[in-house]
Formats: C-alpha cells, structure tokens, sequence
C-alpha cells in the first residue's frame, strides 16, 4: 500500500527514476576512491549524481558538537545549513528505497550506492 501511494505521488508529481549503480566490497576495499574517480567524470556529462553511503558507524551529532547538544536535550531533528546546502539529522527507520525516493524527488540522475555488502 505505501508503494502504490509513493508511485502514485511519483506519476502526479512527474518525478523521473534515477538510474542507479550500487558499489559494494570488503572495508579498505577502494569503493569510495572509485566513486571519488568516477562522480567527477559522470559530472562533466552533465549529470546529477548523488550519492547514499551505508554506514553503520556514522555518528550524525559529534558527541559535544551543538547538534549533539541539542539532539540530547530532546530535538528530534536537528539541521545545519549555509547558503547553498543543507544537512538533516533525525533518527527513523529508512531503506533504500525511501532514499531512492528522496533523490528522486530532487531529479538526479543518477544515484551512486556505497556499501550494503549485507
């Protein structure tokens, strides 16, 4: 039921799919050097790229950093922004596909996937 909701919220908004191409291996593999190689090339094609990164020691609020401070006091999301970009923290369950959704939503082409060797 959510999925047809998504497509349906997906074909009224004409939101187009990104392609996507998922890289994955052992830690100390060389994923994210070859990402690091390949969004520049992909770049100069004229695509947008983005990027999800599976990570299970990401740590969203430096422990003492003002985030962190003000996740702990309760604040169930916490965002930091300047004039051209935007970071998002908030604790909730996400898979891949909501994420797909998210870049979908903002037009990339195309969506690098890091990890997920699980």
């Amino acid at each position: 039921m959510y999925s047809e909701k998504k497509q349906a919220l997906a074909a009224e908004l004409n939101l187009k799919r990104p392609a996507v191409l998922a890289v994955s291996g052992a830690p100390g593999s060389g994923k994210t050097a070859l990402l690091e190689k390949l969004i520049p090339l992909l770049r100069r094609r004229g695509l947008k790229v983005g990027v999800i990164r599976q990570d299970e020691t990401f740590v969203p609020a430096v422990p003492g950093s003002d985030e962190a401070r003000l996740l702990g006091a309760g604040a169930q999301g916490a965002a930091v922004f300047s004039a051209g970009s935007y970071l998002l923290t908030e604790d909730f369950r996400l898979n891949e596909q909501d994420l797909l959704a998210l870049f979908e939503r903002h037009s990339y082409d195309l969506v690098l996937m890091e990890g997920f060797a699980d």
